[in-house]
C-alpha cells in the first residue's frame, strides 16, 4: 500500500516536471517539491540531489541552503551539510540554527 502511494507521488512529480518544461517554467519548484517529498519518505540522499538542483537555479536562497544542509546531515553527507551550513552563515552570521547545526555536524 505504501509503495503504491510512493509510486503515485513519483508519477505526479514526473508530470509536474514535464508540465514545467512544456510551459518554459524553471524546474526549481519541482525540485523543491520533490526534495520535500523525499525527506518525508526518509529518502534523504534523493532529497539532497533535488535541493542541489534547485540551488543551481536559485543559489542565494537561504531556505534552500538550510533544507539542503538538513537533508545532507540526515543522510550522513557531512561534507555537504558543513558546506551548506557554512554558506548560510556567510550570508546570515547570526543564524543560530545553522551555527548549532554546523557545530554539531563538525563534532
Amino acid at each position: 500500500m505504501e509503495t503504491d502511494r510512493w509510486q503515485a507521488i513519483d508519477r505526479a512529480l514526473d508530470r509536474l516536471r514535464t508540465a514545467l518544461v512544456v510551459n518554459g517554467v524553471g524546474m526549481a519548484e519541482a525540485n523543491i517539491a520533490a526534495g520535500r517529498t523525499f525527506e518525508q519518505r526518509g529518502q534523504f540522499r534523493r532529497a539532497v540531489s533535488e535541493y542541489q538542483a534547485a540551488l543551481a537555479q536559485r543559489p542565494d536562497e537561504r531556505g534552500l541552503l538550510m533544507a539542503l544542509a538538513r537533508a545532507a546531515e540526515r543522510s550522513g553527507s557531512a561534507t555537504i551539510a558543513v558546506d551548506a551550513y557554512g554558506a548560510v552563515l556567510r550570508a546570515a552570521p547570526n543564524n543560530l540554527e545553522a551555527r548549532a547545526a554546523l557545530d554539531r555536524t563538525k563534532a
